[in-house]
């Protein structure tokens, strides 16, 4: 895949050290907030577009990337999910940069074919027992997605 970003391997790799530290030295107040993207119809769109497919999972890749802050780690963990480690940004300041990436993701793919599902987890002292692997993260993230498809539905058969 060429979107130049990280695989799930590495950022795998990434959690485990820090979900260490995080167990490993509570009077730090380590923490991380995990956010993960997910272009929801890419599958449709291989279906009706295979070779411009790639390019959008760079042109999103390129969008990330632009909005982020230097620190922040993005990965790209295959079936058009992109997931990003944040360290150390309070929740306020992450909700910020994650609402400034939506609004970009937003306008620069206007097009119904590119609609994303979005899901963001703070782990820290308090709750780090919880996702103590990468997988467990990753999990947890698709159910949040779910219940968000789940939710919007619902409201929208009111």
């Amino acid at each position: 895949m060429d979107t130049k970003l990280l695989t799930s391997h590495n950022a795998e790799k990434v959690y485990s050290k820090e979900i260490m530290a995080i167990k490993n030295y509570p009077s730090y107040n380590l923490s991380m907030n995990i956010t993960e993207i997910h272009w929801q119809n890419w599958q449709q769109y291989r279906q009706f577009h295979p070779d411009n497919q790639r390019k959008v999972l760079h042109d999103i890749a390129r969008e990330i990337k632009h909005t982020r802050l230097p620190s922040e780690l993005i990965y790209y963990l295959g079936d058009a999910r992109f997931l990003i480690i944040s360290y150390r940004v309070d929740e306020n300041t992450q909700k910020t940069i994650n609402d400034t990436t939506q609004k970009s993701l937003q306008q620069a793919f206007k097009t119904p074919a590119i609609q994303f599902k979005w899901a963001a987890q703070q782990i820290n002292n308090d709750n780090y027992d919880q996702f103590i692997y990468f997988a467990d993260i990753c999990k947890h993230l698709d159910r949040v997605m779910e219940t968000d498809i789940i939710t919007e539905y619902l409201g929208e058969g009111n």
